[in-house]
């Protein structure tokens, strides 16, 4: 049997119609899933930020502990404000709430309060430091 060598080509390719409708729904697809992507890296950013923010203070009891000086935890313009030279960096965006100074004793304990973690896109954490630890819980 002879195959001619019209029939070859006519099914070794793809058409042009094929292919602009693959490319179509490639395209389709791509705009429904690019804004849920950029969606999802947002809220992971702003839950590693806050989960930075907490680590951070968390560690002020044995920062004090360490240092054998007694640290105080306060409000000051939305950022947090210690008596030491101890730094809390802020992520961007972040801003803080302290109703009443927590106190960090030389010892390592504190005297518990309220903080409130708020994010510039309506996030926000209210979290009770129960002493003498005073440990928030992620």
């Amino acid at each position: 049997m002879v195959i001619s060598a019209t029939c070859l080509k006519r099914n070794s390719a793809f058409s042009l119609i094929e292919l602009l409708v693959v490319l179509m729904l490639l395209s389709m697809l791509t705009t429904l899933v690019i804004p849920n992507l950029m969606r999802i890296y947002e809220s992971v950013r702003v839950r590693g930020d806050r989960d930075v923010l907490i680590d951070r203070i968390n560690m002020l009891g044995q920062i004090a502990y360490e240092s054998g000086r007694q640290i105080e935890l306060k409000e000051v313009e939305g950022k947090i404000a210690l008596t030491e030279e101890i730094d809390i960096q802020f992520p961007t965006g972040w801003s803080v709430e302290i109703p009443d100074a927590i106190i960090y004793g030389s010892n390592g304990a504190c005297s518990g309060g309220k903080i409130e973690l708020f994010y510039e896109e309506g996030s926000e954490l209210n979290v009770w430091l129960s002493s003498p630890h005073c440990q928030i819980k992620n």
